[in-house]
């Protein structure tokens, strides 16, 4: 995700991830919220309407759990150059 534009709250447009993994964002609800809820109306936009509600759920909390892990330390994340 890096720098990609995410939809945010349903506008047009979107917010780039990087605004929602600032300093400390996973010590912080309203951050890790933020985060949870791009994951879900990029989902819900990208994915069709087969899915249920458990494995959509399924999907969001495996993009949080991938999110959370690689960009601990913030935008930068574990995908940027050495």
């Amino acid at each position: 995700m890096g720098t990609q534009a995410v939809p945010a709250g349903g506008t047009s447009g979107g917010v780039p991830m990087d605004e929602k993994l600032v300093l400390d964002w996973t010590k912080k609800e309203q951050a890790l919220g933020a985060v949870r809820q791009a994951i879900k109306v990029t989902l819900d936009q990208g994915l069709t309407e087969v899915y249920d509600e458990p494995p959509f759920n399924q999907k969001c909390n495996g993009g949080f759990r991938h999110i959370f892990a690689a960009y601990q330390s913030g935008p930068q994340g574990i995908y940027t150059a050495a």
